[in-house]
């Protein structure tokens, strides 16, 4: 293998792991926890993503489907809004 073959070969394994790294990094921008009631039942659940909306709504699609019994309970869960919604550090 020649010099400059090896040298193109190691930029872009060191391109692909920085470019990884910052992938990583951007989907856990936006930390929350959110709490949700339903029917006399209660949860929080904390989610990460690239978005605070993003992440509010993963992270109520967690806490609703462990307070709900079926797909319609969970459905209306989540056509209702949070509880609680709180950013976590490192936001």
């Amino acid at each position: 293998m020649t010099k400059p073959l090896k040298f193109g070969v190691g930029a872009a394994a060191l391109g692909l792991v920085g470019l990884m790294i910052y992938s990583t990094l951007q989907l856990s921008a936006h930390k929350v926890e959110v709490c949700v009631n339903f029917e006399g039942r209660s949860h929080c659940a904390s989610a990460a993503a690239p978005t605070f909306e993003e992440a509010t709504r993963t992270a109520q699609a967690t806490a609703c489907s462990l307070v709900t019994r079926n797909r319609e309970e969970n459905m209306v869960c989540l056509g209702r809004p949070p509880a609680t919604v709180r950013p976590l550090k490192g936001n």
